[in-house]
């Protein structure tokens, strides 16, 4: 995954880019992420900024991911100084958290209900509220289409939701998730993709490819096509259809 931080100047966040480090280095990034000067940068289209969806302009000084150039995603100013803080106020949380860097920790993430070791992200004031680093800087937005790469489609963008109600989803006749089927009523605490207008809702880590889709083997791409993740000899009793000609027959081939 690429990674790059635009720095938008002083008039909007007071920060001059001679103040600004050459090198960064994150937890939210696997990559360390290095100072362009704004002269060197022209986007052949618009840029939001992956956390805000603030929009990117060209020319604008940039931090980017050491080991890819291809500007997939992009990072404000105030985005880029809030990551280096040891501490967050997040959108899903009233109450601040600080972020345990000493070493990874085995702990239960409420955003997606599932256990990690890594980085976390824990409430100051209650013991029940904890973010593993991956879910915390997740993008507000996002195309499920360039999230799981094409496996799934649709023509909105996503927006996350920090909870499920049962109330919303009594609503909404308990819709299922749209990428394994699975339902929402376990987990209506628990963060989800979703496009309102449309009705389509998606668990977190479906929607970020974190998650084995429900049929694994063959991948719907939601566009009239299918994706094939596995190989012909791991599955020797498989037919290829159409068969190659009139001597071949599915009973020969099952059981002669």
């Amino acid at each position: 995954m690429s990674f790059d931080v635009h720095v938008t100047g002083a008039t909007k966040t007071s920060l001059c880019i001679i103040e600004l480090p050459q090198r960064l280095t994150h937890i939210s990034h696997q990559h360390p992420l290095i100072l362009e000067k704004g002269s060197a940068i022209i986007f052949d289209r618009f840029k939001e900024c992956y956390n805000c969806q603030s929009q990117i302009k060209n020319n604008e000084a940039c931090y980017t991911c050491e080991e890819d150039a291809s500007w997939c995603y992009v990072i404000d100013v105030k985005c880029a100084v809030d990551l280096e803080k040891k501490s967050i106020h997040h959108p899903s949380h009233p109450h601040l958290l600080v972020c345990v860097l000493s070493k990874p920790i085995l702990c239960h993430c409420s955003a997606c209900g599932k256990e990690h070791k890594g980085t976390f992200y824990l409430c100051t004031t209650s013991s029940n509220f904890s973010l593993h680093s991956d879910c915390a800087f997740l993008p507000k937005k996002l195309l499920i289409q360039e999230a799981t790469n094409d496996a799934f489609y649709h023509p909105h963008p996503l927006t996350i939701s920090y909870s499920f109600p049962y109330t919303d989803q009594k609503a909404k006749y308990y819709p299922s998730c749209r990428v394994c089927n699975l339902s929402f009523q376990e987990v209506h605490n628990n963060w989800i993709y979703k496009c309102e207008k449309c009705w389509y809702y998606v668990h977190l880590d479906c929607g970020t490819s974190r998650r084995e889709p429900f049929m694994s083997i063959m991948t719907s791409e939601g566009t009239g096509k299918t994706i094939k993740n596995f190989k012909d000899a791991d599955y020797p009793d498989l037919i290829n259809l159409p068969l190659p000609d009139q001597t071949c027959s599915i009973l020969k081939h099952l059981f002669f």
